[in-house]
């Protein structure tokens, strides 16, 4: 081809500054309390019956907490019709919350949703930005919540004929089982690297830290007027915007003088 012209429709991943992000540091062996909920109380795949997790030991464990919300789910294990009224009762707030896999990462759109969860970071950057799409949309605030293990995990990756159905080997797959170790602060690296950013770290309390949007905005709104600090913004900005106005000045004033030089230069000659 001769001159060819590359048109990108896709164009990059792109976060709208509407969405905050925030990572909540989740440490399982600091945080006891799920070894206190028992068996009686939640249950869970078991991926960790067999595992040292006692104190000091180099095997972490799940953190998982009894609370009860009103939600309906969202993957594609559910039938299409299910799906749809799961959605459609979100939708109307007749449920507040939707627990979903990446499936609802795209092609989804809710009017103002002021939250999205990541319970756990995908294994791809790019899976990041779908998911926290969903909210800050249409110039909506919104805040995107990680909940980042800081100890790898052992979680299911099964590599066995039967895909998991009745399978219980929790061996790591280097030793021919069916798990694989999670580690979720390499993968918030590589999300903060394709932002270019740094994610605020907080508290379990999820309280904001202090910025442009503490105590200013409510997700799932419009930033108020007068909101945020871009009044600050200007006074940063005026002596940028004044010295770019001399220099325009100045080069128009150049310019001027220099449409009479050809005449002075030609009877000079």
């Amino acid at each position: 081809m001769h001159f060819p012209t590359w048109v990108d429709l896709k164009g990059e991943d792109s976060v709208p500054e509407t969405v905050h992000h925030v990572v909540v540091p989740v440490n399982p062996k600091s945080d006891r309390l799920w070894e206190r909920l028992g068996k009686n109380h939640i249950r869970t795949d078991e991926v960790h019956a067999k595992d040292n997790t006692r104190p000091g030991a180099n095997s972490a464990g799940p953190d998982s907490k009894n609370h009860q919300f009103s939600c309906v789910c969202l993957h594609g294990d559910r039938k299409p019709n299910e799906r749809k009224n799961n959605l459609e009762r979100f939708k109307r707030k007749e449920v507040r919350h939707l627990i979903c896999t990446d499936v609802a990462a795209r092609g989804i759109d809710i009017h103002g949703v002021p939250y999205v969860i990541n319970v756990t970071l995908p294994d791809e950057k790019q899976n990041y930005v779908h998911r926290i799409g969903r909210v800050g949309r249409a110039e909506k605030m919104g805040l995107a919540i990680s909940l980042v293990a800081m100890e790898k995990e052992k979680v299911w990756y099964h590599v066995c004929a039967n895909r998991g159905r009745g399978c219980y080997n929790t061996r790591l797959k280097e030793d021919g089982g069916c798990t694989i170790w999670y580690n979720e602060k390499e993968l918030l690296s590589d999300i903060e690297e394709h932002l270019k950013c740094t994610i605020t770290q907080c508290e379990t309390d999820i309280k904001v830290p202090v910025d442009d949007f503490d105590g200013k905005v409510t997700y799932g709104q419009r930033r108020a007027l007068g909101g945020g600090n871009y009044k600050g913004h200007v006074d940063v900005l005026a002596p940028t915007v004044q010295e770019l106005a001399n220099l325009e000045r100045e080069a128009q004033s150049s310019f001027l003088h220099l449409g009479y030089l050809p005449n002075q230069l030609f009877r000079a000659f």
